[in-house]
């Protein structure tokens, strides 16, 4: 005979077993709650964090990214630290020499061959002092750790000539007459054409890269002493308003 199960007993198991599948729902539920609310405040957390911290990186990047433009701070340091108008960047001399040669012939005699001839010739040391005018147009633009620098034109002071050590010479014809004063014009145009020469673009070309390195050591001072406390840079580039393009070479900041 099979036993009797007493009736309240029965109902008991049957509530256990029921009981238990819905307090392992209501604990994974609970679980899911607590992981959503922690996930919130992580993301919270997050986005204060940034909003702290990323303002020194974001100063930061508008200082290597922004293109500033430096130039009235440079004409303020040449007028109150250099007080200079003119700025003197490369100093040079060389040995000159002017030549003439004068002519004597006849249609009338030899079909008009030349009959006699004179050459002149005057010798002397020249310097001239390559220069930028303060006054004139410039653009000095800080971008991404370099400096650019646009110059106004090389210009040219006055040559000086060394008349201390002025050589002349005469191999002269004996149909050439007044050698002396052919010779005195020629020294006084001695002067007028070494001004001349000193602006033509084979003369600036052979000072231009020098006269950019001295630009650049000029810049380089003013860069220590006041622009690397605002701004990164690490390297100068430098051109004159009359070149197109900026050079490949970059100069780099020296600190001393």
């Amino acid at each position: 005979m099979k036993e009797k199960k007493d009736p309240m007993e029965q109902i008991k198991g049957e509530l256990g077993r029921s009981v238990a599948p819905a307090m392992g729902s209501s604990m994974v539920r609970i679980a899911w709650i607590i992981a959503v609310f922690a996930s919130i405040q992580f993301l919270i957390f997050m986005f204060v964090f940034y909003k702290i911290f990323s303002k020194p990186f974001d100063t930061a990047g508008k200082m290597f990214d922004t293109k500033m433009d430096v130039t009235q701070t440079f004409i303020g340091y040449t007028e109150q630290q250099k007080k200079v108008q003119h700025l003197l960047l490369v100093k040079i001399t060389r040995n000159e020499t002017n030549r003439k040669e004068y002519s004597f012939s006849s249609p009338w005699i030899m079909n008009g061959k030349t009959l006699s001839s004179a050459k002149m010739e005057v010798r002397a040391p020249v310097t001239y002092n390559y220069y930028v005018d303060m006054k004139g147009p410039w653009k000095i633009v800080c971008e991404n750790e370099t400096l650019t620098i646009t110059a106004p034109k090389l210009q040219v002071e006055e040559p000086a000539t060394d008349l201390s050590r002025m050589e002349t010479r005469i191999d002269s014809g004996k149909l050439i007459f007044d050698e002396q004063a052919k010779l005195e014009e020629l020294r006084r145009q001695f002067y007028t054409d070494m001004k001349r020469k000193a602006l033509t673009p084979e003369y600036v070309d052979l000072v231009r890269e020098d006269a950019r390195r001295s630009l650049a050591d000029f810049a380089n001072g003013w860069i220590v002493a006041d622009i690397l406390r605002k701004y990164p840079v690490k390297y100068i580039s430098v051109k004159f308003e009359d070149e197109e393009k900026f050079p490949m070479l970059k100069y780099s900041v020296s600190k001393y």
